[in-house]
């Protein structure tokens, strides 16, 4: 059971800290977590199958993600901390000066995903956020790597006192019933989500539901659609299906942004199928992370076999382990995704549609049915040729990412990178949980409003901060 009121207690010393020390501790956390880099891949590793190489590289991302939003929080990127026409210059039609700042929103829950011990878990890029904004965070453990979430949450809580601050500025509870408890508690103010679309859902209307509402930002499913356009499939399709394979097989498919569908020109279909069979039956099936990610994957397969679907191919040889999968690729017609709305849905795991399109209208009756996407991928040898542009704005409406000549998986932690999307991919199309922006979603903005002299005098108690630290005294 977690002291919530030790957490409410701490986030109200830790919101009055000035952006330096916010920005020492993520750095203090960082340096934490890496001296423990190698017990912590092990213990990951050993919990949930993946491969020490790409935990590796993940907990590289996520002490850089710490590092990227180290030097947003001093360069104040994501505040609107500037914000004031006092300063600019005199307020027109001699009405009142106004200086707007950014607030914490509150204490942060953030649901851990099954699939980042790392990037997505304890010390993640949500509570990475949520600190940098100036927010105490609960963790919910999730239970494919608890034992891997405890150890993190002790490297973080470790630099977090020895940075001054209180030991429950991070918290962590564990079990279905108390996060969903703190969801409800009134001293919470926003909740961050990765994971299923049912859950997420649930946790939607929760929030939605009690007094006063919070903000819920989820992210809760995306089939991520890879689109060849014909000049592209006659003249590198091969290398693209093996592209695809690449990508698809990642983690086992246990990547939000893995790429569900693959659409390809029946009339240059033939080398892309070939290719695609060769790569799948050459892999190798290795357990997936939890039985939960096992079952529904199995559901699935008997889904899309119970609905004629064609298996284009199968991993040959699968791990010798009671949680391993074969990797399995379907064909179907862009005809059956135009009515099967259940082949839009994210199918988390070893699992891959490839799509054949007779003609542009055909292909674009397609995807009218695919919902919002994490990412939509688009590869043509010649952008300006239709319907290549036609293509692109639709994948601006549909995705948060759109990717030219390239692959979902892979997801660059940048300020640019937006990862988010329309619905489904996530409940608020304009929040990113990856680079310095993600930081926004916990913050709330406040006007202040008077004299220009009393402004200006405002701001001479310090910078920004200072002001904030004022306020919540």
């Amino acid at each position: 059971m977690v002291d919530l009121d030790a957490v409410l207690s701490a986030h109200d010393e830790f919101v009055t800290v000035g952006r330096n020390a916010r920005a020492r501790l993520l750095e203090g956390i960082g340096a934490a977590l890496t001296a423990d880099r190698d017990e912590l891949v092990e213990l990951a590793h050993d919990e949930t199958g993946i491969a020490s190489q790409r935990l590796s590289a993940e907990f590289t991302r996520t002490v850089f993600q710490l590092q990227e939003l180290t030097a947003a929080i001093r360069s104040g990127r994501p505040f609107d901390e500037d914000e004031c026409d006092a300063i600019a210059g005199d307020p027109p039609s001699g009405g009142p000066a106004i200086m707007r700042v950014s607030m914490p929103v509150g204490p942060v829950v953030n649901f851990e995903a099954s699939n980042f011990p790392f990037a997505f878990g304890t010390a993640g890029c949500d509570t990475a956020a949520a600190l940098a904004a100036g927010s105490a965070v609960v963790v919910k453990i999730h239970p494919a790597h608890p034992k891997t979430s405890r150890r993190v949450l002790e490297s973080m809580q470790r630099a977090i006192v020895d940075y001054g601050h209180r030991r429950e500025t991070v918290f962590a509870v564990e079990g279905l019933a108390e996060g969903i408890s703190l969801v409800g508690h009134p001293g919470i103010s926003a909740v961050a989500f990765t994971g299923s679309f049912a859950f997420g859902e649930e946790l939607r209307r929760l929030c939605q539901l009690r007094t006063p509402p919070i903000p819920f930002f989820g992210e809760l499913g995306s089939v991520n659609p890879v689109v060849v356009a014909g000049d592209a499939a006659r003249s590198r399709g091969a290398a693209i299906a093996d592209g695809f394979v690449t990508s698809l097989t990642t983690n086992m498919g246990q990547l939000c942004t893995k790429p569900g569908l693959f659409f390809v020109p029946k009339s240059a279909s033939a080398g892309i199928l070939t290719k695609v069979t060769e790569r799948v039956a050459a892999s190798c099936a290795t357990r997936l992370i939890s039985r939960a990610i096992f079952e529904r994957a199995a559901e699935h397969h008997r889904e899309l076999r119970a609905r004629g679907h064609e298996l284009l191919a199968r991993s040959a040889t699968v791990e010798p382990d009671d949680l391993a999968i074969p990797f399995s690729v379907y064909r179907t017609t862009a005809d059956a995704v135009a009515v099967d709305a259940e082949l839009t849905d994210e199918h988390f795991g070893p699992t891959g549609i490839v799509v054949e399109y007779v003609d542009e209208s055909d292909l674009e009756s397609a995807l009218d049915g695919v919902r919002g996407s994490l990412t939509v991928s688009l590869h043509a040898d010649d952008l300006s040729e239709p319907p290549v542009p036609r293509l692109v704005a639709r994948a601006l409406r549909t995705a948060g990412r759109v990717v030219l000549n390239g692959f979902p998986t892979g997801l660059p932690v940048r300020d640019a990178t937006h990862h988010g999307g329309p619905f489904p991919a996530a409940t608020d199309a304009r929040a990113t949980s990856v680079g310095a922006n993600s930081i926004r979603r916990f913050l709330r903005p406040v006007s202040i409003q008077g004299s220009a002299s009393d402004l200006a005098a405002l701001r001479t108690i310090g910078s920004p901060d200072s002001i904030r630290a004022s306020l919540w005294a």
